[in-house]
């Protein structure tokens, strides 16, 4: 594997690791995971080329023991990795807000999924510091109570980062329990427990208007129905552009064609 590019804005000659990630992240992290993270900011902070080869021979562990640790820190918001279409890592952004604000992930770019389908609605806030009144686990019965069925969905607990993205859609986008909580099932049962695809699923929601499960439900069968008719096209490996969706809608809304007429009639031209 090629060498990484680290981005962070830190001092060449030190390596700067915050209070927040020695008091917050720390204590409940394995201790090779930070091993791994300290041995990150090291080589961000002097120039060094990483590899997950390299860092592997240095830290005296595999290869998927880096990957491994540099994942469980993505989904503590501490960093980001970036890959290639092939899904080789290609980079690690190592986000310097992220120690003091963790959770607070690079916003949603195109191509993300479920931004496929439909056009934008509203951008989503940007995160907000707590100022103490929002709503938490700890003053807000049935959030607590949501939590408990999220971390059996993940088959996890919740990390800090988790649980500041979770705060974020609950208090900054309105999401119901309901609503969340369909939104964790969603990902889940389509095989995906990363916090960070669920992230980008829910604020593609947002952006779209989605604001109920009704809502949500509508779109996903709508999502099974699009594919299912690319199929019967001959065409696979990718979403639907906005032309398409046009086009099946008139078919699926305007026109009522049930799917097993649409799909014939695909099937025949």
């Amino acid at each position: 594997m090629n060498a990484l590019t680290i981005r962070a804005a830190r001092p060449a000659d030190i390596t700067l690791l915050s209070n927040t990630f020695v008091d917050r992240y720390l204590p409940r992290a394995n201790g090779e995971f930070v091993k791994v993270y300290i041995h990150t900011l090291r080589c961000s902070s002097a120039g060094l080329a990483f590899s997950p080869a390299s860092a592997a021979d240095r830290l005296h562990c595999t290869e998927q023991d880096i990957l491994r640790a540099l994942k469980y820190w993505e989904n503590e918001g501490l960093l980001a990795l970036s890959y290639s279409a092939d899904g080789t890592l290609t980079g690690i952004d190592l986000d310097p807000a992220s120690p003091a604000a963790p959770g607070m992930s690079a916003p949603v770019t195109p191509g993300t999924p479920d931004s496929a389908f439909g056009k934008e609605v509203s951008s989503s806030p940007d995160r907000q510091s707590f100022s103490g009144t929002e709503r938490t686990p700890e003053n807000d019965e049935e959030l607590r109570a949501l939590v408990l069925a999220i971390e059996q969905y993940m088959k996890a607990p919740l990390s800090a980062g988790d649980l500041s993205r979770l705060l974020y859609f609950y208090n900054t986008l309105h999401f119901s329990t309901d609503l969340l909580e369909y939104l964790i099932e969603y990902c889940v049962d389509s095989g995906h427990r990363s916090i960070r695809y669920i992230e980008k699923v829910g604020i593609s929601w947002y952006e779209r208007g989605i604001r109920t499960v009704d809502a949500a439900r509508r779109e996903q069968r709508a999502r099974k129905e699009y594919y299912s008719i690319l199929a019967a096209l001959g065409i696979t490996g990718r979403s639907p552009v906005e032309a398409e969706i046009r086009l099946m809608d008139t078919w699926l809304s305007d026109y009522g064609f049930p799917m097993d007429v649409i799909e014939e009639a695909c099937s025949r031209t």
